[in-house]
């Protein structure tokens, strides 16, 4: 699952998920089966020289939105993050450490190869654009699986800056099976000014426990 990191904390944030498909793409199409949700899901992946874990909490609620908690862990550290996926796709609501003003449209359904979406919010000065890139075999230490590749891009006009880039690779039945990328976040430091902080990413999945999708893996599996 990717992380994209706003500049502040947000005390508010709007309960409107927008999106806005800039191209329908073509070939075969996914769903849901991309993204399994099901309390007491864990993922484990190697991340450096470490491993970092997602596991699925249950249910949630961030300013009165009915969200599902999942936990990123890492570095000897866990940070709580929420989303949820409803009929039209996947949606990032943010951390602990930093709620978004709006919810973030991660996967859009139905999901196919050459489907690119954006948010604009003018109001918060946010711009994120997605699109499929690709669907080509990712090769992990549980085999060798089919996946569909996905580039997110934040930008903040204001800052000058990407906040994010950072692509994932989804199989069915499994979820993110590779990460890579980087996200910027800042610090505000004593005297009001802020300190840029750019954190790299490279998640490689290990081991995992999902529920309920042993037929959606087996038919990705390649080898």
């Amino acid at each position: 699952m990717i992380r994209l990191l706003l500049l502040a904390f947000v005390v508010g944030c709007s309960s409107e998920r927008r999106a806005r498909v800039t191209a329908e793409g073509s070939g075969l199409e996914w769903g849901e089966e991309l993204f399994p949700l099901t309390e007491g899901d864990r993922r484990w992946y190697v991340t450096g020289e470490s491993l970092g874990r997602l596991e699925v909490i249950g249910p949630a609620e961030v300013h009165g939105h009915s969200v599902v908690e999942v936990h990123r862990a890492y570095s000897g550290e866990t940070l709580p993050t929420f989303v949820d996926r409803d009929g039209r796709g996947v949606w990032d609501y943010g951390s602990a450490w930093r709620i978004h003003p709006e919810p973030l449209p991660v996967l859009h359904f139905p999901v196919r190869v050459g489907k690119a979406w954006a948010m604009d919010s003018a109001r918060w000065d946010l711009h994120l654009v997605a699109e499929v890139e690709a669907a080509e075999e990712v090769g992990c230490a549980l085999g060798v699986f089919e996946a569909v590749r996905v580039r997110h891009v934040l930008t903040s006009e204001h800052h000058g800056r990407e906040l994010a880039d950072v692509t994932t690779w989804y199989t069915p039945g499994i979820g993110p099976i590779k990460v890579m990328g980087s996200e910027s976040f800042a610090l505000k430091e004593t005297d009001g000014s802020y300190t840029w902080i750019v954190q790299s990413m490279d998640w490689l999945l290990r081991y995992d426990q999902v529920q309920g999708h042993d037929s959606e893996r087996e038919a990705s599996r390649v080898r």
